[in-house]
């Protein structure tokens, strides 16, 4: 976590200079980074031998992560000179603070307003020890991102994801045993099936790259 904290002030400072005095305020584009889920996910089995018995494998609760991403600016202009003077100004989408002229101290606390965005995530694949699966759900998440260049966030996300897991009753009767399918026992199982299965909510957090798509204003066109 240290090391986290640590990149993310380096990149903060290398960055201080950035202004976005041309760039849109909604903007789509791709996460991609380290996912970690709260709790613990398994993966189920049934033995190979003529018992079919169930058995659980815990999954690794840390991930990688691709996903899509909506940026939303909290401010959507940065901080520009006058023509011709020395003079910082204000410039965003609050029409009454434009022209504004303003102190160093306001000055630097505009420009860190003005890099920051709120950034909803829908994954589209993820990748752990185990395995490669494309979402098949809504998983994703809520952050909130600093831009670093005209084109790049860091962002941190609160997450949610849904997997189908066994139900807690299966586990806690049939657990290193066959389960019972009327006068047989399953010889599969089908994450389907909603006599075994349900849809489990989890949650977790992530830090991803965001690479911003058609970024730029248009020429002559208002953010």
């Amino acid at each position: 976590m240290k090391k986290i904290i640590t990149s993310i002030l380096f990149l903060f400072f290398l960055t201080n200079g950035f202004t976005q005095t041309e760039l849109r305020g909604v903007t789509f584009g791709i996460g991609t980074g380290f996912s970690r889920i709260s709790k613990t996910i398994y993966e189920y089995s049934l033995s190979p031998d003529t018992t079919n018995s169930l058995k659980l494998q815990p999954l690794d609760k840390n991930r990688f992560v691709i996903s899509s991403v909506i940026s939303i600016k909290f401010g959507r202009l940065g901080i520009d000179k006058e023509p011709g003077t020395n003079k910082s100004r204000l410039s965003n989408f609050n029409k009454l603070a434009e022209k504004q002229e303003v102190g160093q101290k306001k000055h630097d606390t505009a420009k860190i307003w003005n890099r920051l965005a709120l950034n909803i995530a829908l994954n589209l694949l993820e990748v752990n020890s185990e395995s490669v699966s494309f979402n098949k759900s809504i998983d994703g998440g809520l952050g909130l991102g600093i831009f670093l260049n005209e084109f790049t966030q860091l962002a941190f996300f609160a997450d949610i994801i849904r997997v189908r897991q066994l139900r807690d009753n299966i586990i806690a009767s049939y657990e290193n045993k066959p389960i019972p399918n009327g006068r047989e026992n399953y010889n599969a199982l089908d994450v389907n099936d909603n006599k075994l299965f349900y849809g489990k909510t989890f949650s977790g957090f992530s830090f991803k790259v965001i690479f911003s798509l058609g970024n730029r204003k248009d020429n002559g066109a208002e953010n």
